[in-house]
């Protein structure tokens, strides 16, 4: 195999892979070069970024495979892009397409993760997630875990873009971390499981939608963990009716938030599409299904909460007198909260309701129920870890049917004389 010493970018000496001519061999535009030719080390570089050295002959001998210098504690399923101007909007058939963003503010400082998964002819996953105190590397890093634990062991390729140098670095090509370790070991973990899987390094806010969409929900999850109502750009909702949320009786008021103080390890994660629902609550975590229900919005409402913990289950129905679906909705969710008396365990929260999700979490601007929603923004700092998971409605998981039947049983009862 050819190879010739060559100046790179105008200064420093590399060997280039090059014809019988001495002219760089470019494969996709792209030349092999090595600074040592016993180093199997390979890296490659535009054909104009060469220049030539007068008097330097081709060396045509065998070098170490390139192959050889990837550590083998990289799955060799993964493998690192070349950089492209050019960044898919949507995904096709047979391809999944992940963004991902994370950062802390300051550095270190409260720390938050964002990741966007796009696959062809199904809903768009989003993940907004708060860390707690971290660094933009921690950031960076877990946006990539929790959006490669929720695409899970699937066959089908996915191309994971990020603007981080460092986490593909350390994730795809080799670099020694000298901290986090723990984090990217589990990373590597996740990514051996998977098909194939393709990292891309892209810039940061250069207006790709799915790229500034992963920064939004870091953003935004970002500023609810900090008890700040998100700024992030989301669409404005509102109620479908001006008519005001009026009960019958009044509602019996919430605990105060003062009487529990803001977790200082609060982290609240969001989950558009779960690969799947568990039917029995993980060990250690409470899994809360809620609902609201209306005759007519606005019209008589109720609402429905499930809590499942180990063996144990509680079940709430609450008619909430005439007002719209969105608010039986973000009620359900306060009522939930309330119900848990142990925060510090995590917290999963099923609803179909992708206006509250949206609300509490991803920057939507909301156009009524600000008071509601920031109650229920107040109470969610109280837990230490809090995920609300978007179902789809009427699916046929037990729990969450069984919330829309208490929801509307509740309306029921009330005219049933």
């Amino acid at each position: 195999m050819p190879w010739l010493r060559m100046k790179f970018k105008g200064k420093q000496k590399v060997y280039a892979h090059v014809d019988t001519d001495g002219k760089p061999l470019a494969v996709n535009n792209k030349v092999a070069l090595r600074y040592k030719l016993d180093d199997p080390r390979e890296y490659t570089t535009h054909p104009a970024m060469l220049a030539p050295i007068k008097g330097e002959p081709i060396v045509d001998i065998e070098v170490p495979d390139a192959d050889a210098a990837r550590p083998s504690s990289i799955s060799p399923n993964v493998k690192v892009g070349e950089k492209t101007g050019k960044i898919p909007m949507r995904a096709t058939k047979g391809t999944l397409l992940v963004f991902t963003d994370g950062g802390a503010d300051p550095n270190p400082g409260p720390c938050s993760a964002g990741a966007v998964i796009l696959e062809y002819g199904q809903p768009t996953i989003e993940i907004s997630e708060f860390l707690g105190h971290g660094t933009n590397n921690i950031g960076e890093l877990t946006a990539i875990e929790r959006a490669l634990i929720a695409v899970g062991d699937r066959p089908e390729p996915v191309h994971l873009y990020t603007d981080s140098t460092y986490a593909i670095g350390v994730l795809g090509t080799g670099w020694k971390a000298q901290a986090n370790v723990e984090l990217i070991e589990a990373i590597k973990a996740q990514m051996a499981k998977m098909g194939e899987l393709t990292l891309f390094k892209v810039k940061g806010h250069e207006g790709h939608r799915w790229n500034e969409r992963a920064d939004e929900l870091a953003t935004a999850a970002l500023q609810v963990g900090r008890g700040q109502a998100p700024e992030a750009p989301g669409p404005p909702v509102e109620e479908p009716s001006s008519t005001e949320a009026v009960s019958r009786e009044p509602r019996k008021p919430a605990p105060s938030s003062s009487q529990r103080p803001r977790s200082a390890n609060h982290r609240l994660s969001v989950v558009d599409r779960p690969i799947s629902v568990p039917e029995l609550p993980p060990p250690g975590v409470i899994m809360a299904f809620t609902d609201g229900a209306c005759s007519g919005n606005p019209g008589p409402a109720g609402l429905g909460v499930v809590l499942a913990f180990g063996e144990h289950t509680k079940e709430i129905s609450e008619y909430l007198g005439e007002t719209t679906n969105n608010v039986a909705e973000l009620t359900a969710i306060l009522r939930a909260l309330e119900a848990i008396k142990d925060t510090a365990k995590p917290v999963e929260l099923y609803t179909d309701s992708a206006y509250s999700i949206g609300v509490l979490a991803k920057g939507w601007k909301a156009k009524a129920n600000q008071a509601l929603i920031a109650e229920i923004r107040r109470k969610l700092t109280e837990f230490d870890d809090v995920s609300l998971v978007k179902v789809k409605g009427h699916a046929g998981h037990a729990l969450n049917e069984k919330v829309d039947e208490l929801a509307r049983l509740a309306i029921a009862n009330e005219f049933s004389g």
